[in-house]
């Protein structure tokens, strides 16, 4: 949030909620009918389908996780000023246009690990580059085998497999999968998974936000997962359509997080170009530093 549209700087993190004329918040009934409307004739129809759906939603609790104050406690971490190019100058409820876009980002990372908690959700898929925010933000190392590789292996024996193309290619691989989480072998599984997230210390964060499986599950129970579901998936093991992967790895996190602070940095010197600000002048964030020593060098602005 910024006190004009002109502002550069000043920025701080915030929370909107759809609200009432009057200030209330709304309802879970109230925010599914503004999006969701009945087709003409079939409003009493509609209106009873979403009273079934109102009553199966769970809402996030606000009021145990303060996502504002707990993204404002991240940006005072070394770590992640310089991962986000956030000057150590500016402070974290007063920063400059030009890293609203990171910080952001930063925000819906810890979204997602308190919603996992909200939950009790084992993992969850976050944007492309965050999960070297979640390092970054609360001191755990990111495991460098992803959710994504392991569910690769499981279904084509390789971790680099396509999994969009191959199931696309192969539409009854839902209710197949379906069909293998019933089974013995899937309940160990995630028995085995959840019981080593559980016993594995400092690592649920990071486990929750992007299930670095592979470390913390022994090959011997993907190994079997694997057999098992490959029979059921596949009639004859020949049949196998393994497509060379071809989506993002997110193993490019540091290029995506460069690619950030490129994105403040075209911000900052268009901002100094067109008012005339020199390496020696103060910084446009006002935070009392000249501009090489504050937001330029956290940016790398030559």
């Amino acid at each position: 949030m910024f006190r004009s549209l002109d502002a550069v700087d000043g920025g701080d993190v915030g929370m909107y909620r759809i609200s009432t004329p009057d200030g209330t918040p709304l309802t879970v009934d109230q925010q599914i009918r503004k999006q969701i409307h009945a087709a003409p004739g079939r409003e009493a129809e509609a209106s009873q389908l979403i009273d079934v759906l109102a009553t199966h939603v769970s809402a996030f609790d606000h009021g145990r996780f303060n996502i504002p104050s707990l993204t404002r406690g991240a940006l005072l971490h070394p770590s992640v000023q310089r991962l986000l190019g956030v000057s150590d100058a500016v402070f974290p409820n007063s920063f400059p246009r030009w890293v609203t876009f990171p910080i952001i980002r930063l925000a819906h990372t810890i979204m997602a690990g308190c919603t996992c908690d909200n939950f009790k959700l084992a993992a969850t898929k976050i944007g492309f580059g965050s999960e070297i925010l979640v390092g970054a933000a609360f001191s755990v190392s990111a495991a460098r085998d992803w959710a994504d590789n392991v569910g690769s292996y499981i279904l084509t024996g390789r971790f680099n497999s396509d999994l969009g193309a191959y199931v696309g290619s192969t539409p009854d691989v839902w209710t197949t999968i379906l069909a293998f989480r019933d089974t013995q072998t899937g309940v160990g599984l995630r028995r085995e998974i959840l019981q080593q997230l559980a016993t594995n210390s400092g690592a649920e964060f990071i486990a929750s936000v992007n299930a670095g499986l592979r470390r913390i599950v022994p090959p011997a129970v993907l190994d079997n997962a694997r057999d098992q579901l490959t029979e059921l998936l596949l009639r004859t093991r020949r049949e196998s359509r393994v497509v060379p992967a071809v989506w993002t790895n997110l193993r490019n996190s540091d290029a995506i997080a460069e690619s950030w602070r490129a994105k403040s940095r075209k911000q900052l010197e268009a901002h100094c170009r067109v008012f005339g600000i020199g390496p020696k002048t103060l910084c446009p964030c006002r935070s009392g530093e000249e501009l090489r020593d504050c937001c330029a060098r956290a940016l790398g602005v030559r």
